[in-house]
């Protein structure tokens, strides 16, 4: 009996031991937490910018509402860096070309925030662009072995059919009884399904548009998708998880992400069952019973079998080059009905069509905050503004590419339109992190060439088939809104005259 008694206190010394360690180590995290968060706060005092530590800044700006308006006021009011404090984190607002390059070229800081993340992660779950870390690492790894130069060319003849396909469907609603009307219609809709019709061709291989029912009702499905994301980053109180879990949208996004990852899997098993030699000796649609040949999908399904992986990229990347490219399309629409004169150059020269795109992406690029969490501190150097300062660790440092596009130390006449400011002798001497429409070092975006290749392609169709008007103003564009991409207040509303 004896022996089992000093048994028994010897297993309670030991748990005792044991707490007391546990709760030491506890004490100790919680205290270095504490140090790394006042470390963070002393540092980022040293940065300029408003003092109160409440999601509403100083000097009146609130982030609430229209964060591009507080943000601009923010820029113009501190320069750059701006930090601002949102309750205990910090933002350090960045629109210097060497401050973005020391933020985004380090593979140290490729982990974007949070909150976008866990937006993206009901439709895409750990895809390229909701993915941190070696599983980042490895998904990129593998997307790049698809997104190659060859591959690129090869879906340029798709794309401009998808987009013969959208002109042919305008010219019932602008033919000469509606252009005589002078109405203007909103068009963010006909480029959305144009855009998701491109991608789907190139991602998985499938007109969606012409795809049977289906393909119908996953076109339906997607668009309200993208509108629940869009609903969710605009209202602060659904990017909170479990309220958004919670609330009515959230439900409903949930039934509409299982609708599309249904399609998906159906379109990887669709494709996993035909003939390998069937793949290899098509070439044409007609051949292969409505497939498009050279699918993303075809190349991935080469590389791996992971079902997860596969519903998690095919989404990823309709995701990524459908929302944002729309939206650029109708930027670039709207700046070529405000300048007719460029517009009708544009419309039989195919080197300038280009360069209308990448001037359009300068002053509207889609997704204008590039932000990374910095794991390391980042030293700024000094600047005509201030001396050297320090990013610290902990803080995230937000790229605001819309204010560095329009810096008037680097453009001339920063907010004119003018695409040859993108020819090839214009560029030499240019910053290479002046220009950061996706993105810049490491984490850029893969999909860049293809999308503004999606670009071009429909400028190279709808242009010599229709003069495009606006009554809107130039003022009115500058009117943003932001969700997962920026529009104007007012919507992209144009007519659409047939030419000839």
């Amino acid at each position: 009996m004896a022996h089992w008694t000093l048994q028994a206190s010897d297993v309670a010394s030991a748990l005792a031991l044991l707490l007391a360690l546990l709760l030491a180590l506890s004490a100790a995290t919680r205290a270095s937490a504490l140090s790394r968060w006042l470390r963070l706060r002393r540092l980022a005092k040293a940065l300029p910018g408003p003092t109160d530590t409440l999601p509403i800044c100083g000097d009146g700006i609130s982030l609430r509402g229209a964060p591009i308006t507080a943000l601009r006021r923010l820029y113009h009011k501190h320069g750059t860096p701006c930090r601002v404090w949102v309750g205990p984190r910090v933002y350090v607002l960045l629109s210097h070309p060497e401050h973005a390059r020391l933020v985004l070229s380090t593979g140290a800081h490729v982990d974007r925030d949070d909150y976008i993340m866990e937006v993206l992660r009901p439709l895409t779950g750990n895809g390229l662009l909701a993915s941190r870390g070696d599983v980042w690492r490895s998904r990129r790894r593998l997307l790049s072995r698809v997104y190659k130069t060859q591959w690129l060319q090869e879906q340029y003849a798709w794309l401009q059919k998808a987009a013969e396909t959208l002109v042919s469907s305008m010219r019932p609603l602008w033919g000469d009884e509606a252009s005589a009307a002078g109405a203007e219609q909103e068009t963010l809709g006909h480029l959305a399904a144009c855009t998701l019709d491109q991608v789907a061709g190139s991602v998985v291989g499938r007109s969606l548009l012409a795809g049977g029912a289906d393909g119908v009702g996953f076109v339906k499905d997607y668009m309200r998708a993208v509108q629940t994301l869009h609903a969710r980053v605009m209202n602060p109180f659904l990017l909170v998880t479990p309220i958004f879990k919670l609330s009515s949208l959230g439900r409903e996004q949930a039934k509409l992400a299982n609708s599309m990852h249904q399609f998906i899997d159906h379109s990887v098993e669709k494709m996993k069952k035909l003939p390998s030699e069937e793949s290899e000796s098509c070439d044409s649609e007609a051949s292969t019973g409505g497939r498009l040949p050279g699918s993303a999908l075809e190349a991935l399904l080469e590389l791996t079998q992971d079902r997860r992986l596969l519903r998690e990229e095919i989404a990823t990347l309709l995701l990524a080059g459908q929302d944002t490219t729309a939206t650029a399309i109708c930027f670039a629409l709207q700046l070529l009905a405000l300048h007719p004169e460029i517009q009708e150059e544009a419309a039989w020269d195919e080197a300038l069509q280009e360069r209308v795109v990448r001037e359009t992406l300068r002053l509207f690029p889609p997704s204008p905050l590039l932000s990374r969490e910095l794991t390391a501190d980042v030293q700024l150097p000094a600047t005509d503004d201030h001396g050297p300062l320090v990013l610290p660790a902990g803080s995230s440092a937000v790229v605001c590419a819309l204010f560095l596009h329009r810096d008037p130390a680097i453009w001339d006449e920063p907010h004119a339109f003018r695409p040859d400011r993108f020819l090839p002798e214009a560029c030499k001497e240019r910053h290479p992190f002046a220009y950061l429409p996706f993105g810049g070092g490491p984490r850029s975006c893969i999909g860049s060439k293809y999308a503004q290749m999606q670009m071009r392609a429909v400028l190279s169709k709808v242009l010599p088939a229709f003069r495009v008007t606006t009554t809107a103003t130039r003022e009115d564009l500058e009117d943003l809104k932001m969700g997962m991409v920026i529009t104007p207040k007012n919507g992209f509303n144009l007519r659409y005259e047939p030419r000839g």
